[in-house]
């Protein structure tokens, strides 16, 4: 199983999620894995993965679980999103979403030969149109807090940081990568970072005690559990505002697991809006992700890191290790740059009969 995060910051919805698809063997339950498959898709709207919509308006899913079952409920989702019977505005569907609505789903599911004994989770982000943006004052605080004490820079700092290049491979490749596209090196983009920077428009809401913004859009995410068994079906929802995040992954991985410290360093990180922000949110959601599999043994995880971003009606793909090659997307999988692929694709091309496959 996979690691989806997501995190719902000031400018924007972040869903992340590593590239790997474990394949089992049902006659010997031996594994293989295959390290190019995005989990994270578009629902609803013109996004950079899928143009064919014509309104502005975004919405995403990553998911994590079986792949069969997780692609008939993401196609049941966004066929219902382009029909109109469920709502693209991302507050009322979340109600929509609902246990009922997942029972006649799975119902369906099982009338078409689907099976029981399956699992899938999915966190879906995007923005309302109906709503101003909701801040909370005293989350904010809490981040600035959390900023300051995690970017202390002295000498000890340093120290530990020159070590940790020497021996950490994608430390070498962030710091490759901030040489390249910053012109600086990781230790002046340390000190200019010591400082939090509180994007403007929410300093002028903390200082009118405003507890939304009516010129942003009411970003939203929310994250559904589900299970199709012979007993009953399991359904669970949760959900993130501004300045919270959502994960779930294998070895029964959630929010618990991500530090306080990532979306702090990403929203308040003074080269925002600098034509940076990307070098930093990459490469940390990345090394999080890939950090968190390596630190449990989650073999379930691996592969590299696509990180699909919503921002001023702008959909955006990054990745911790990626290049475009003819246009194309391509990243790094074993020292190879190779194209993702889908994983509504993944059963199609590389799925042996007999097999099953987790996201």
């Amino acid at each position: 199983m996979t690691l989806i995060i997501g995190l719902n910051m000031s400018d924007g919805i972040y869903l992340a999620a590593d590239t790997r698809v474990t394949v089992t063997d049902n006659s010997n339950q031996k594994q293989l894995f295959v390290d190019n498959v995005l989990k994270i898709t578009p629902l609803f709207g013109k996004h950079i993965l899928d143009k064919d919509c014509s309104t502005d308006i975004l919405i995403s899913i990553a998911v994590a679980g079986d792949v069969k079952f997780a692609n008939f409920i993401k196609d049941s989702l966004k066929t219902a999103l382009y029909e109109k019977s469920l709502s693209s505005d991302i507050r009322e569907l979340y109600d929509q979403l609902d246990e009922n609505c997942f029972a006649r789903l799975s119902d369906k599911w099982l009338s078409n030969s689907g099976g029981y004994n399956k699992e899938c989770a999915f966190i879906i982000g995007g923005y309302g149109i109906k709503k101003p943006r909701k801040i909370n004052i005293r989350r904010i605080n809490q981040m600035v807090e959390i900023y300051k004490k995690e970017h202390v820079f002295d000498d000890k700092k340093e120290k530990e940081i020159r070590q940790i290049l020497e021996e950490d491979k994608t430390m070498q490749l962030i710091n490759k990568k901030v040489k390249l596209q910053a012109h600086k090196n990781i230790f002046e983009l340390l000190v200019e970072s010591s400082h939090p920077q509180i994007p403007s428009i929410i300093q002028d809401a903390v200082r009118n005690q405003k507890n939304d913004i009516s010129e942003l859009p009411d970003l939203f995410l929310f994250c559904v559990e589900l299970g199709i068994h012979k007993e009953k079906l399991h359904f669970k929802k949760c959900s993130a505002e501004y300045g919270e995040y959502i994960a779930r992954g294998q070895g029964g991985i959630t929010e618990d697991e991500i530090p306080d410290s990532l979306l702090a360093t990403i929203d308040l990180s003074p080269n925002k809006h600098k034509n940076q922000e990307h070098l930093l949110e990459g490469a940390l959601i990345s090394k999080t992700i890939l950090d968190i599999a390596k630190e449990k043994k989650l073999t379930g995880i691996g592969g590299t890191v696509i990180i699909n971003s919503i921002k001023y009606n702008k959909s955006q793909i990054m990745s911790g290790n990626s290049k475009m090659i003819n246009n194309r997307l391509h990243i790094n999988i074993h020292n190879k740059f190779v194209e993702p692929v889908f994983f509504s694709k993944i059963m199609d091309v590389q799925i042996p009969i007999n097999s099953t496959a987790k996201l």
